[in-house]
């Protein structure tokens, strides 16, 4: 190799490193935004569990999540973080909404642990995500449709006869 040929190597190799260090640099004074804090991916899971996520306050769509139902309607699932709900010194709490439709919702202060009915459905929150940005907030839950209740004794009418003794009569 001629001197020429090693200087430009070593010129080459000086510049990427220096690039290296200062992209090394830029990223440790940027560090991490604890704002932009998202839950960890929910993985694998049953298929009857679900993330809801928090949906900002001005945006107007509540639902996240939701189940069709054997009967062919489905249940909406929605939750809330902003505004009321704070968090507790112990377990984290959220408000879950049920939608049956855009008329018919059901909203429950819930904690993990908690079962919910309505609608149709069963609904067990999992664990709840209380970020430090209220817009990454999130709930797993895992939501059932409730099982048909069984049909209704039907009783057999049986007609009684009529004899003269229980008989109306025409009145006097």
């Amino acid at each position: 190799m001629t001197l020429r040929t090693r200087r430009f190597t070593a010129g080459a190799v000086g510049l990427v490193a220096i690039g290296a260090l200062a992209a090394v640099l830029v990223h440790q004074l940027r560090g991490h935004n604890p704002q932009d804090a998202k839950p960890p991916p929910l993985g694998r899971h049953p298929a009857d569990v679900q993330r809801l996520v928090a949906v900002p306050e001005n945006i107007g769509i509540l639902s996240t999540g939701g189940i069709s139902l054997p009967h062919g309607r489905g249940v909406d699932f929605g939750i809330s973080t902003n505004g009321s709900v704070k968090p507790l010194p112990g377990p984290h709490e959220a408000e879950l909404g049920l939608y049956r439709d855009e008329f018919h919702a059901d909203w429950h202060l819930v904690k993990a642990g908690d079962v919910i009915t309505g609608y149709g459905v069963r609904v067990k929150v999992l664990k709840i995500w209380r970020m430090p940005n209220p817009d990454h907030d999130a709930m797993d839950i895992q939501a059932d449709p409730l099982p048909a209740p069984p049909p209704a004794p039907v009783t057999p009418i049986i007609p009684i006869p009529s004899t003269p003794a229980t008989a109306s009569r025409p009145p006097d």
